[in-house]
């Protein structure tokens, strides 16, 4: 669906009225809700369980060839990298949606800012669905993918407060913010020094694809995106087969996943723009009302000057 079609349209003649009333501000605000809405309330989001290609070979042999992968010896820094697991249970994994943000609310301490409500919102649920599931699995893809989410929908807002909002995020949801920092840098490192070969080939996306079973979840799926450029790949329906396949999973999720990102990102750069060109629409205001209050004082006492001198 379009971004247009996504946020919707006034059904009642009151309700275009009303809109007409809402201030550029608000509508911006509005519009940055609804782009990630888009992005994280997509059917991937709800973390849907994925049965991994090596299990449906039987039923489904030419596909699976189809996307067989032939890789090259992996580089020393990724082989000798044994793959992270998370006790996420002992941080206070969180059983229902709503204890999640009552969490996270309880580490934030006060309302959260419109620019970036509704991220919090789609990623306490989606996060707190996939925990759900016996078959989640935490990782360092995962981690990866939590952080350039962040990255990406809490870049209008300060340093401070963004790791504000991303710590009570991790505490929300039973997660060691310092773990999630410390995995996605040192993955980041990793695919940085390497080729696509020795990234699916490293024991990470051996252990992925060794598992029965893998709960996608859209931190995991994003992770796999932002991971791509480290080694030179271009996100792709193609690029995605073949990393999919390494982790033996089907690429239709991360594909859809793909394009709901590519969309939400054009939608913020040009919401982030309009947000820029009203700011300084709104300085220039100000300083043009400043400058005739200056103006008329200075005219005002002028005036006084020369009645005291007559």
């Amino acid at each position: 669906a379009s971004f247009r079609t996504a946020r919707g349209q006034p059904s009642h003649p009151a309700q275009s009225t009303a809109a007409s009333r809402i201030s550029p501000v608000q509508r911006a605000a509005d519009m940055f809700r609804q782009v990630t809405s888009l992005l994280l309330f997509s059917n991937a989001a709800l973390a849907l369980q994925v049965v991994p290609m090596k299990h449906a070979a039987a039923a489904a042999p030419a596909t699976r060839g189809r996307f067989a992968l032939v890789s090259a010896a992996p580089s020393s820094a990724l082989s000798r990298c044994a793959p992270v697991r998370l006790a996420v249970g002992e941080l206070n994994r969180p059983s229902t949606v709503g204890e999640a943000k009552d969490a996270f609310q309880k580490a934030y301490g006060r309302p959260v800012g419109p620019m970036s409500q509704s991220f919090v919102s789609e990623m306490l649920s989606s996060i707190t669905l996939a925990m759900a599931s016996p078959n989640f699995q935490y990782t360092r893809v995962f981690a990866f993918g939590f952080q350039a989410l962040c990255d990406n929908f809490l870049n209008g807002v300060g340093e401070d407060e963004k790791a504000n909002l991303k710590e009570s995020l991790c505490k929300a949801v039973g997660l060691d913010v310092k773990q999630i920092d410390a995995d996605a840098e040192t993955l980041k490192e990793q695919a940085s020094a390497g080729t696509e070969e020795d990234l699916l080939a490293s024991d990470e996306f051996k252990s992925i694809a060794e598992q029965r079973l893998f709960k996608y979840s859209y931190p995991f799926g994003a992770g796999m995106l932002s991971l791509m450029p480290l080694v030179d790949v271009e996100p792709s329906e193609e690029s995605i087969t073949r990393w999919t396949a390494a982790v033996g999973l089907r690429p239709e999720r991360l594909i859809k996943d793909w394009r709901f990102f590519e969309n939400a990102i054009e939608k913020l750069a040009e919401v982030r723009q309009m947000m820029m060109e009203m700011q300084a629409a709104a300085k220039r205001k100000e300083a043009s009302k400043l400058k005739a209050e200056a103006e008329r004082a200075a005219a005002e006492a002028a005036e006084a000057e020369s009645e005291a001198e007559a």
